[in-house]
């Protein structure tokens, strides 16, 4: 059996840990962005922004709806 030199093993193990340390901030910088992107989509004020005249349509026909239903109540 053949032992390899402490200093060689010492090597790749500093190698492998560059390594590791290089793969885990690549994955950290991914899972941020994932999470950037996702409370971008998610953000309730650009998104009624964007879609305000579909929000009062549709807050108009509830409200619409709801007085209708209101009003059959009192009339019978």
């Amino acid at each position: 059996m053949s032992t390899q030199p402490v200093e060689n093993l010492e090597h790749r193990a500093e190698e492998q840990r560059q390594r590791i340390h290089a793969t885990a901030e690549e994955l950290k910088g991914k899972i941020n962005g994932k999470i950037s992107e996702a409370r971008e989509r998610l953000n309730i004020g650009k998104n009624l922004g964007q879609h305000l005249f579909a929000v009062c349509v549709a807050i108009g026909a509830a409200g619409l709806l709801i007085g209708t239903m209101i009003a059959r109540r009192f009339k019978r």
